[in-house]
């Protein structure tokens, strides 16, 4: 979360949101402010925060292209606009950048984090009998691999023999090492 607000369009986002939130509570009570401030206000907000959104929807709509949500999200805001409901146009394009952005960060630490998945796995196993360790593109199905007490565990199979407590927290997300035992 730290780094999400460190991202400036993100704080910006946050500010602009807080900003027209505000206009949008005065809207909700009925208090309004004259159209010729309130219009120009809400359309600059609304082109800044959603330029990219806003101008693939009109080549969209341009191209009777109404499968993409930017085509829905523009005419969201122009119906807002005609029905003279700015701050509720502006919240609109807000809420979806917004989305967009978060979207974004949460795909960005998924990835991350299978990253570091995939960079920490280990590389090589033990075959029983062999002292060598082995790559383990080189392990074929059905040999049995020794793992030693806080050794990774580099392929998927079955306890044979002996007992003893894994951390599973990389691939399940529990805490709690689980309890294997031999057959």
């Amino acid at each position: 979360m730290k780094e999400l607000l460190t991202d400036k369009k993100f704080r910006f986002l946050l500010i602009v949101l807080v900003f027209v939130g505000i206009f949008e509570v005065l809207s909700i009570l009925n208090i309004h402010f004259n159209k010729y401030i309130e219009f120009p206000l809400f359309a600059v907000i609304s082109i800044i925060i959603g330029y990219s959104t806003l101008w693939s929807g009109i080549r969209n709509l341009l191209k009777f292209n109404f499968r993409s949500i930017n085509t829905l999200m523009f005419i969201a805001v122009c119906g807002a606009f005609y029905l003279g409901q700015y701050p509720e146009g502006a919240i609109v394009i807000i809420l979806f950048t917004l989305g967009e952005k978060l979207e974004s960060f949460g795909v960005q630490k998924s990835k991350s984090a299978l990253r570091s998945l995939i960079d920490d796995s280990p590389k090589t196993a033990l075959i029983k009998g062999n002292e060598i360790k082995t790559p383990i593109d080189k392990v074929k199905v059905g040999e049995i691999i020794v793992i030693k007490p806080g050794d990774k565990i580099a392929l998927d199979g079955k306890v044979l023999e002996g007992t003893s407590f894994v951390d599973e927290s990389m691939i399940t997300g529990e805490p709690i090492p689980v309890d294997k035992r031999g057959w």
